[in-house]
């Protein structure tokens, strides 16, 4: 009885540690398009995103007068969402 728990409870830790994971890559990516998108355009911007979180990522990069506002999406174990948002400003 009691093993079938243990293996469900390591299951779901192991799933938990994977989304954290996915949260952190996520949010890396998000910072360095914010910080690519200030100096070079939003395609080369998110090619780098796409190269840290992988290509089934969504990125969405909103330019509002002086302000970037980046947000990087991933689908992560169990298709629990990895979402990450990072503002920046643009400098003059």
């Amino acid at each position: 009885m009691v093993l079938p728990a243990v293996a469900m409870l390591l299951g779901l830790l192991g799933a938990a540690v994977c989304h954290g994971v996915a949260m952190v890559k996520a949010q890396e990516a998000a910072s360095a398009v914010a910080r690519i998108a200030i100096v070079d355009t939003d395609s080369n911007a998110s090619d780098v995103a796409l190269a840290i979180v992988g290509a089934d990522a969504r990125i969405d990069i909103l330019r509002d007068g002086e302000w970037i506002r980046v947000t990087v999406a991933d689908r992560g174990p169990w298709g629990l969402e990895a979402r990450a948002t990072a503002v920046t400003r643009v400098q003059d």
